[in-house]
């Protein structure tokens, strides 16, 4: 997947129409902080928590997801694809 330049919270910020300064201030932090926050985010260091507190202050959630690349998850594993249930049958 594409990652924008500036990276996915300053897009989401700017996107919202947020400045650094009001963001900051739900997070309780200084706007170089906030900044330095999408400069962990975009390099790929930001904790989860640090993520999911930002994502809050910008009135957004995290959503948190590790998916196979191809396929799904059983031809992952090796296990047989399930059966979907037959009608008449409960």
């Amino acid at each position: 997947m594409q990652h924008p330049a500036g990276g996915w919270l300053r897009t989401f910020r700017h996107a919202l129409g947020l400045s650094l300064k009001s963001v900051a201030k739900g997070l309780g932090i200084t706007p170089q902080a906030v900044h330095q926050l999408e400069k962990s985010e975009q390099a790929g260091s930001i904790s989860l928590r640090q993520l999911e507190a930002f994502a809050g202050a910008m009135g957004c959630r995290v959503v948190y997801a590790v998916v196979p690349r191809q396929g799904s998850l059983a031809e992952l594993a090796g296990a047989p694809p399930a059966t979907p249930p037959q009608a008449g049958r409960g």
